[in-house]
């Protein structure tokens, strides 16, 4: 299959088993995160929360603080947990992708459900000098997580030029900072986060890349969607 120069196929080159590895690897590396927190910093910052903390308050001007309210609405869970998925499905269904939309769902889905249920078993405290209002539990970063699984998802199914994907990486690493900025989170509530929302999406993606790519691959020759045949 051909593409324009300086583009590749996610959605072929990001085979079953390379997801699998890549998300074991993401997942090893999550719970090295959630065992140091629960076992160093469960009920306050770790060394490395603090000297983050403190750089980001010297580094405290108001135009870097409007960019960082600006991702914390961007960030939450009405735009990037829920507007953003819905719109994104939305236009995939119109496409007849219904199978990527599916994917879409399921991967914001299941992540916004796994932070939830962490942050309340964690209990973390999050930072007492935080300047946005926000909901209990530190650990993980609900923003970080939304952030990655929205840049996966669309390197997946939508963008195949490398400039999207190094702007979904930017895009990433500015809502952790974000989040940091504003005392919102420890630098390893956002790490953690990251991890997990990187977790959860490719192996949602393993369960769904075969119809994914068949259903692309139906598209491109113009040909209409072919239903997922059953097996037993």
């Amino acid at each position: 299959m051909k593409h324009p120069q300086g583009t590749t196929d996610f959605t072929v080159a990001l085979t079953n088993r390379r997801a699998t590895g890549i998300a074991a690897a993401t997942l090893v590396g999550y719970a090295t995160v959630f065992l140091i927190v629960i076992f160093s910093g469960r009920f306050g910052p770790l060394a490395i929360d603090s000297s983050w903390n403190s750089a980001m308050q010297s580094m405290q001007v108001p135009v870097l603080t409007g960019v960082a309210l600006v991702l914390n609405l961007v960030g939450g869970t009405v735009i990037s947990g829920l507007l953003i998925p819905v719109l994104l499905s939305v236009v995939l269904l119109v496409r007849h992708r219904y199978m990527s939309a599916l994917f879409l769902i399921t991967a914001s889905a299941v992540c916004a459900g796994a932070v939830q249920v962490i942050k309340t078993l964690v209990a973390r405290p999050r930072p007492e000098d935080m300047m946005v209002t926000s909901d209990s539990g530190s650990f993980p970063s609900g923003h970080s997580a939304n952030a990655i699984v929205i840049v996966l998802v669309l390197v997946l199914l939508l963008a195949q030029t490398r400039w999207m994907r190094y702007a979904g990486a930017a895009y990433i690493l500015l809502m952790m900072w974000s989040r940091t900025y504003l005392h919102a989170h420890w630098i390893t509530d956002t790490i953690g986060g990251v991890l997990l929302g990187a977790t959860v999406t490719l192996l949602v993606w393993v369960g769904f890349s075969q119809r994914v790519s068949a259903e692309l691959s139906n598209h491109r020759d113009g040909d209409p969607p072919v239903p997922p045949v059953r097996t037993e």
